[in-house]
């Protein structure tokens, strides 16, 4: 807006002399002129007028589009008197920022009022601008006098700046950025280059929002970003403006450079800007900067930046100097001794930590095989391959991990796949240009000296795709190689990674480099021997001296070789082993060539004292005493055979198998009595619990016995009797049953049963029921049946329940032999205790058999009782166990007997603990099982004695029989004998099944039932009266009314 002239200030005046308020506010400014809150309400008051003069308009917008070209002298004299108001207001408190604030305020929105309307109108329709952008400009700069310390002020003068392109030069706007920089402390620039980034930003925002990035050549996203084609773009990004700003690289360039002095972190973005601009120099010095930044925060302990960014950096900084050496050379930065000198860090991190690191030594994730294919990259992009060669060799001879030689390996055969391919279309180019050349030469005997020269010059195209193709081949073949010198610089101590080596260089017939890297080996190792992995160190020794022999065929080479690690010591063992195999694989090289003499010499050397060095006694070594009496044996006489088994035996290196060679030596050249004498060593040295003390008895013994047979008895009995006297009874089955055997064969029947039966008594629990059998069938061979009574009481009083019970079985059996039918009826009834019905089935079969084939109907009937009896016995056991898992508290006696009688349908009537006690207590007959509860063992055998429980049955039966009820009628009596004429008809199967049913049901008939259940079978007809009052009468309250057989639990006392 132009200055207010006299003529336009008096007609201010004017007006304000019509308007009562603001005449009010001009009377009270010229008393207090310096009053900041009357100005501003100054302002306002015209401010409200300026509004309320819109409103009166009918339409708005054309009133204010007629007020921006002059046609209303009303609001243009109103806009003209609200800027009037404002410059008298900062001109008299040129130091108020609020008045400067509400004076630019308004000018900044006239001034994009303005815009606006002007992008609706006609350019013909403008005539006067008002709100121009230099009137905008002059006010911030007005203001700027003296408020330039304000960064508020500044602010917004930038964003009228970058909003506005145009309205200054790029050179006025970059010296008021200056200008403001220099204007503010340094605390208060980060306010300012927000802004100032923006502006030096723009044109790529434009140029961004406008085209899309395009897809490169090499797969990268690449921007033109060069002034033309932003010139081209900005023209339509904002409307209202007929250019936008257009700031050359240099200025942008520069400003960048100055606020990274302010931010080194943005060195970052910086170098990113850079990049999209192609100043690739540049930016690899931007980057090279934040890496040396980040090194010195990270030597200060100051993570500016994590090792994730750390490494982006150091990326984006390889690739440059990757892709452009060229302008990264001449940029200044240095880029191979940069490299070198990270891979030397990284090689002295690895060592100490086994990670990389980066230019600041810090750790890293960085590849070191990409890093030396990067270097190899640079050279191939300036065309120097020979470079790039020697490059990827020497990075294939350094890196220490697969991971780094895949990635080298791999781009060094992409490298020479890549030459290869270019001579193949050079050679085939060639050969199409060669059809077009002149066919009319001269006949090629006349051709001459320089055109032979030409033709070889001409055939050096496939010259080079024969080479690149063997330098392919040749890399290809030492792949396995070189990977194998890998792991081997990762723990130079795998001996099988070193004899893997030798092996890949046999394979390419190179025997003499197999030689060096196994010297190698032992060089590298012999100071560690004892970190040696995946294998021994003779083995190495071992492969030497077999590459000499066979491979290439020098004796010599490798008798030096076992000369200087045997004799000398140059290889440092840390176990006897090691050297031990050295000495025997030096004999077995001299048996090999025949050199007999010469081997047993060595052997014996070998176990000489000072044989090997101090810490290594070799005098001791199994392997070399092997060998020894092996070679002795064979090459020596038998005097020094038996001095060098003499010896090994004094000094106590011999093993079980020496003592049984030495025997066996001695024993085929009938020194028998000196192989007892041997045999008596060996059993002094290795005796029990020593595992070959059973092996040397056993040995000893059968030679003894095969030698003198039955002519020194004694002698063989002492023997017996040493052995059995310290062999455990673990291992003592195997000499009882030789004892007994001898005794059999040539001693007296009495001894070998006392050998059997002190067998019996010293084997094991799990040994003992096949040696109680062993004993039992010996005795009845020998001594008759009736003679094994004793063993088999012994063996019920000694086994377990279940083996007891199978005793009893074969007991019972035996006596069912000798037809003592009473005495094997007892013994089942004994044995029915422990034996479970449900575990022992075969028991119960055999006694059912029995009595099938012995019995009658009242002893079947016992047997069922006692059958039954024991089930619920068992049974009882079996719920108090079952409990265990449903509830702490084992089951008593009273709560396992309600148990029981719940489940069969019956009332239990509880009887007092005393009573239960003194029932228990009194019971002499039975014995207890084992795994029933609160009781542990069996009764002894005194007072299980069969001849005991045979009277007591036998009286038993007697009083049983004198009860039987007589019967009071004659029917009765014609029942009775009609069941006496009828015996043989009694079915017993029919009987068992009702028995059956009636113990199911809770019915459990007793003696009384007996005629009526005879008579039953009898006769079906009779009445039914009759029979349900006997069931009735017969039915069971209770578990502890069932009967309980006398002949089972003995009589109460």
């Amino acid at each position: 807006m132009s200055s207010i002239t006299e003529a336009e200030q008096d007609k201010f005046l004017r007006f304000i002399e019509q308007s009562e308020e603001l005449a009010q506010h001009e009377n009270h400014l010229h008393q207090n002129p310096y009053d900041v809150s009357a100005w501003i309400r100054y302002m306002d008051s015209v401010d409200d007028l300026i509004d309320s003069d819109k409103q009166r308009d009918p339409s708005s917008k054309a009133a204010t589009s007629s007020t921006l070209i002059g046609q209303d002298p009303d609001l243009a004299t109103l806009l003209k008197l609200r800027d009037w108001i404002g410059r008298r207001a900062v001109s008299l408190l040129p130091r108020s920022y609020k008045l400067w604030k509400h004076h630019w305020e308004f000018v900044l929105q006239g001034n994009r009022r303005q815009t606006q309307e002007r992008s609706q109108m006609k350019d013909s329709d403008a005539q006067i601008i008002f709100f121009s952008d230099q009137m905008v400009l002059l006010c911030f700069e007005r203001c700027l006098w003296t408020l330039s310390a304000y960064p508020r002020v500044w602010l917004e003068y930038f964003a009228f700046i970058k909003d506005h392109p145009g309205c200054m030069s790029v050179t006025t706007g970059r010296r008021t950025m200056n200008r403001a920089l220099e204007s503010l402390p340094v605390i208060q620039h980060g306010k300012l280059w927000s802004s100032i980034l923006e502006w030096i930003h723009a044109p790529d925002q434009q140029l961004l929002e406008q085209q899309s990035p395009s897809q490169g050549d090499d797969g990268e996203e690449t921007t033109t970003t060069t002034e033309s084609t932003m010139i081209a773009a900005a023209a339509t990004v904002s409307p209202g403006h007929e250019h936008q700003w257009i700031i050359p690289l240099e200025s942008r360039v520069r400003l960048l450079r100055r606020y990274c002095q302010f931010n080194p972190l943005y060195k970052s973005d910086f170098a990113e800007f850079l990049i999209r601009h192609k100043r690739w120099g540049e930016a690899a010095v931007q980057y090279q900067q934040l890496l040396n930044l980040t090194a010195s925060a990270a030597a200060n302990n100051n993570n500016l930046e994590s090792s994730g960014s750390r490494d982006a950096y150091w990326q984006a900084f390889s690739d440059l100097c990757t892709q452009h050496p060229d302008e990264v050379e001449e940029a200044g930065v240095t880029w191979e001794p940069i490299l070198r000198a990270v891979l030397r860090s990284e090689r002295q991190k690895k060592e100490s930590s086994s990670t990389t690191a980066t230019t600041d030594g810090s750790t890293s994730s960085l590849l070191e095989g990409m890093l030396w294919t990067q270097l190899a990259d640079s050279w191939i992009r300036r065309g120097s391959f020979e470079i790039a060669r020697s490059v990827y060799e020497e990075g294939l001879q350094t890196v220490k991990t697969v991971r780094d030689f895949s990635v080298l390996y791999d781009a060094y055969l992409e490298f020479e796949e890549g030459l290869l391919e270019a001579a193949t279309l050079a050679l085939e180019e060639e050969q199409t240009g060669e059809d077009t050349e002149g066919k009319g030469d001269s006949a090629p005997g006349g051709r001459d000296d320089f055109d032979i020269l030409l033709g070889e010059t001409a055939n050096s195209t496939v010259a080079d795709m024969e080479l690149a193709l063997a330098r392919a081949e040749h890399l290809t073949s030492r792949r396995a190689l070189l990977l194998n010198a890998v792991v081997l610089r990762q723990n130079p101590c795998s001996v099988s990674d070193w004899l893997q080596r030798a092996d890949l260089y046999l394979n390419l017939d190179l025997a003499g480099q197999a030689t060096n890297a196994l010297e190698e080996a032992l060089l590298s190792t012999s100071k560690a021997a004892h970190r040696c992995v995946n294998g021994r160190p003779h083995q190495m020794v071992l492969k030497l001296a077999q590459i000499y022999e066979e491979s290439l065929n020098d004796l010599g080479k490798a008798q030096s070789l076992f000369d200087r690690i045997c004799r000398k010591f140059e290889y440092n063992f840390m176990k006897a082993e090691d050297m031990a195999e050295c000495w025997a694989a030096w004999v077995e090289l001299m048996l090999r060539h025949e050199e007999w003499d010469e081997a047993l010499s060595l052997v014996r050397q070998s176990i000489a004292p000072g044989a090997g060095p101090k810490k290594l006694n070799l005098t001791k070594s199994v392997r070399l005493w092997d060998l020894l009496l092996d070679l002795e044996e064979s090459l020596g006489t038998v005097q020094t055979t038996k001095d060098a088994y003499r010896r090994v035996m004094e000094i106590k290196a011999a093993t079980v198998q020496h003592v049984l060679n030495c025997a066996s030596f001695l024993t085929d050249r009938q020194y028998f009595e000196e192989s007892f004498a041997a045999y008596e060593k060996g059993i002094e040295l290795f005796a029990f619990p020593h595992v070959g003390a059973k092996v040397l008895w056993k040995w000893y013994l059968t030679a003894f016995t095969n030698r003198y047979q039955g002519t020194k008895v004694e002698r063989t009995r002492e023997l017996f009797q040493r052995c059995l006297d310290d062999c455990p009874a673990e291992d003592s089955a195997e000499f009882f049953l030789m004892n007994g055997e001898y005794e059999e064969a040539y001693g007296f029947a009495k001894r070998s049963m006392s050998v059997y039966q002190a067998m019996c008594r010293k084997l094991p629990m799990s040994e003992k029921l096949l040696a109680y059998k062993l004993f039992i069938a010996k005795t009845t061979l020998y001594l008759g049946a009736a003679a094994t009574r004793d063993i088999f009481q012994e063996a019920i009083d000694v086994l377990k329940d279940q083996e007891a019970a199978l005793i009893c079985l074969d007991f019972a059996r035996m006596e069912t032999t000798l037809q003592e039918l009473e005495r094997a009826r007892a013994i089942y009834t004994y044995g029915a205790q422990m034996a479970d019905p449900r575990r022992l089935p075969e028991y119960w079969k055999g006694w059912n058999e029995f009595e099938i084939a012995h019995g009658n109907e009242e002893t079947f009937r016992e047997m069922l009782r006692v059958k039954r009896s024991v089930e619920a016995v068992f049974s009882t056991i079996n719920y108090n166990a079952s409990g265990l898992n449903e509830q702490l508290d084992t089951l008593t006696d009273e709560q396992a007997m309600q148990l029981i009688a719940d489940q069969e349908g019956v009332e239990h009537q509880p009887s007092s603990s005393a009573s239960s006690h003194l029932v228990q207590s009194n019971i002499t007959g039975f014995v207890p099982s084992t795994s029933s509860v609160g009781v542990n063992n069996k009764r002894s055998a005194k007072a299980a004695n069969l001849h005991e429980i045979e009277a007591r049955v036998a009286q038993l039966r007697k009083v049983t029989t004198s009860q039987l009820p007589l019967q009071e009628n004659e029917g009765s009596e014609g029942a009775e004998v009609a069941i006496g004429e009828n015996d043989e008809e009694i079915n017993i199967d029919d009987i068992d099944a009702e028995i059956e049913e009636a113990a199911a049901s809770g019915y459990i008939p007793n003696e009384d039932d007996k005629a009526t259940t005879k008579e039953h079978h009898i006769n079906s007809d009779d009445d039914d009266d009759h029979k349900k009052s006997t069931t009735k009468s017969n039915v069971v309250q209770g578990v502890e009314t069932k009967a309980i057989p006398p002949a089972v639990f003995g009589s109460l006392q």
